[in-house]
């Protein structure tokens, strides 16, 4: 018989069962709920455990593995990271790089007791002994145990999403790297990303309790919208062809930006539409076609897919969608309208949404097409088994592991709800010890670079900053060396100190903090300590912009320019283009044109081009009038050039009006 809250407690006290023992059997068995769910995840990544470290082709580590808790796990993290950045990823180096630090951290390894943060280490001395803290525990296992779970998950045809399994052991690196006390609980991260996987900062923040058992809740912020978006459904939907990955990227930010509009009632939906009726005309096209084995040149329509589904079952299909074929069938008119052109109205549109999204017909033509469901079938509806209150077991946990694999897909903005939160709000953001940014202006035609750097000192003098900074870069902390390096070299808060100022920023160029690899570079590229160092500079540099440094770059860029070096100059010009900088699209069209440091490519140009004149740049503006008045014919288009010249002449330039009054003269177009 259970015993009621407002009952006597059962063990004698006389007082009522919640003011005695209630809590403290709660307490225990949340802990037994605990301890089953770590031997769940164990047993979910037990298959995979094992694998030996490679003999060779680990890189080498500045820790000494052999110097304690900090130092081992520091190292291999370290290699772990490295390996990520490699070309080719090698997944049993990664496998095994992530199974040895799961043993090390194993509960049979490392005890915690109130007085302790960490067992020794079997193979050490207890001398040798340096303690991580519960926080720190927690954030490794985290990490460790979610990438174990991505490979041990991982289905046919899928690939690993190597870039979250990136930042993700990044945070970890530079979380033990900096230091994380137990003066908090840490229940929530948040990582920032840039184009490419680029690791841009990170926040954690404090809570009562862990959203996923005894776990860190780590969330993705992305700076680029577009490719987070095609990451995630190239995640979910891996079965399908890359080209219809991006068209649905495209479509749903294309949807997200026409929501912000008002009037949406006039809203026409028409072209997003067919984007996803393209798509799965396509993909089902190219399921029947193998299964049939007829050939790819066979033409089969929206009408043709409809009779074919009618009559026949698709495995991993029909018997989720029994009445695809109706599905397909009530779908024809709006897709007739819509291919030609016809107004698709916001409620219209939702019906292919419905089937789309919540009748999953993407992700049964993303298993149809590799021949295997996922080992996980109910992995497109993790809410309903997470808010079961049935789920008690193994199923709860893996969902549990599936949702942390695929939460870069849904931005669930925790900032802002612990913000509001009454019961949890942030900590720490140890990337905001300062804030330094580089943009370009435009001076006499020529863009020239400008950085902004701001301390987050608090409200600190600068003196009181000065040793603040100074103490916690004597502490291990790589921003604030950073930020000590700058204010000796600026000499904010100290003298002036140019040598103290190159040997901190050397410290924390070392541990990959680009700001400081840039401000290094410059410095060793200028003289300042005194002897210039050319080549030094060079490759502080090259590792700033390799790290996505926008200063750096550009440096780069002037650098191979003197050394007329026009291969490696178009390079960085290329990858400040591919950031959206106007100016850098102008220089690369302009090299692509005349076949400067590559091939010479007119179409490429003519791109890049009009990339840049639609951002206003008047010089693109003009070359772009100028080819389409005197390109080839593939490229010659009169109203074109005299759309171009017109913009650039509004913006003051006199030869653009002189060509605008050529063409009309010309053409009779006055």
């Amino acid at each position: 018989m259970l015993t009621g809250r407002n009952d006597l407690c059962p063990c004698g006290s006389g007082k009522k069962y919640k003011k005695c023992c209630l809590h403290k059997n709660e307490q225990v068995q949340q802990l037994r709920r605990l301890d089953s769910l770590d031997q769940m995840r164990r047993s979910i990544i037990e298959p995979i455990l094992g694998k030996p470290l490679p003999e060779t082709g680990l890189t080498q580590t500045r820790y000494v593995l052999t110097d304690g808790y900090r130092s081992y796990l520091l190292g291999r993290l370290e290699q772990l990271t490295t390996e990520f950045k490699n070309n080719n990823v090698r997944d049993d180096v990664i496998i095994s790089l992530c199974g040895d630090l799961y043993n090390q951290l194993d509960q049979g390894k490392w005890k915690y007791t109130p007085e302790r943060s960490a067992s020794k280490f079997d193979s050490l001395d207890e001398s040798q002994n340096r303690a991580i803290s519960r926080n720190e525990y927690i954030m490794l296992l985290t990490v460790v145990e979610g990438i174990l779970v991505d490979y041990a998950y991982l289905a046919k045809g899928a690939i690993p999403d190597h870039g979250a399994m990136y930042v993700c052991s990044e945070l970890a690196f530079r979380v033990l790297d900096q230091g994380l006390s137990d003066k908090k609980k840490i229940t929530k991260a948040i990582i920032h990303v840039d184009t490419g996987d680029s690791f841009d900062g990170w926040e954690l923040f404090e809570g009562e309790t862990y959203e996923i058992d005894n776990r860190i809740w780590i969330d993705f912020h992305s700076k680029d919208e577009l490719e987070n978006r095609y990451k995630m459904i190239r995640n979910e939907w891996y079965g399908l062809s890359d080209q219809s990955q991006k068209t649905l990227a495209t479509a749903m930010i294309l949807e997200v930006s026409m929501e912000s509009l008002k009037s949406g009632e006039l809203l026409s939906y028409q072209g997003i539409a067919m984007n996803y009726f393209g798509v799965i005309e396509e993909e089902l096209r190219s399921i029947i076609l193998q299964l049939e084995h007829w050939p790819n040149s066979r033409r089969m329509m929206w009408r043709d897919l409809c009779e074919y589904c009618h009559t026949h079952t698709i495995p991993n299909m029909n018997q989720y969608i029994p009445d695809l074929g109706s599905a397909l069938t009530d779908l024809l008119p709006l897709r007739n309208r819509a291919a030609h052109g016809g107004f698709v109205s916001k409620d219209e549109f939702s019906q292919i949404k419905e089937l789309v999204f919540e009748r999953n017909l993407l992700s049964y033509l993303s298993w149809a097409k590799v021949g295997e469901e996922p080992r996980l079938k109910s992995i497109h509806d993790v809410s309903e088994i997470l808010n079961s209150p049935e789920t008690q077991t193994f199923e709860m946990d893996v969902e549990g592991a599936v949702r942390r694999a695929i939460k870069q897909g849904h931005q669930l903005h925790i900032s802002n709800a612990v913000n509001e939160s009454s019961e949890s709000k942030p900590s720490i953001t140890i990337p905001q010890l300062y804030t330094c940014d580089c943009w370009f202006e435009q001076v006499e035609g020529v863009p020239k670079l400008r950085v902004s750097f701001t301390y987050n000192d608090g409200g600190k003098q600068t003196e009181e900053a000065f040793h603040f900074y100074k103490q916690a870069a004597e502490n291990g902390g790589v921003d604030a060396a950073f930020v000590l390096a700058h204010m000796y070299s600026s000499g904010s808060g100290t003298n002036k100190d140019d040598e103290k100022a190159i040997r901190w920023c050397r410290i924390a160029a070392q541990k990959n903090n680009r700001d400081a690899q840039f401000l290094l570079g410059t410095m060793l590229q200028t003289g300042e300590a005194g002897t210039k160092k050319p080549q030094e500079a060079l490759q502080w540099l090259l590792q700033a912009g390799e790290l996505g440094h926008v200063g750096s770059m550009y440096q780069l860029i002037s650098i191979f320019s003197a050394m007329k070096d026009d291969k490696n100059a178009f390079k960085w010009t290329e990858k400040l283009a591919e950031r959206g900088y106007k100016q850098f699209q102008f220089n690369l069209a302009c090299k692509l044109e005349t076949g400067e440091g590559v091939e010479k490519d007119t179409e490429a140009a003519l791109r890049w081009y009009i990339k840049s004149a639609r951002q206003g740049c008047v010089e693109a503006q003009f070359n772009l009038g100028v080819m389409y008045a005197e390109g080839e014919d593939a490229v010659r288009n009169v109203f074109e050039a005299m759309k171009w010249f017109r913009k650039a002449a509004e913006r003051g330039d006199d030869e653009a009006k002189e060509e605008l009054m050529k063409l009309m003269s010309q053409h009779s177009l006055n």
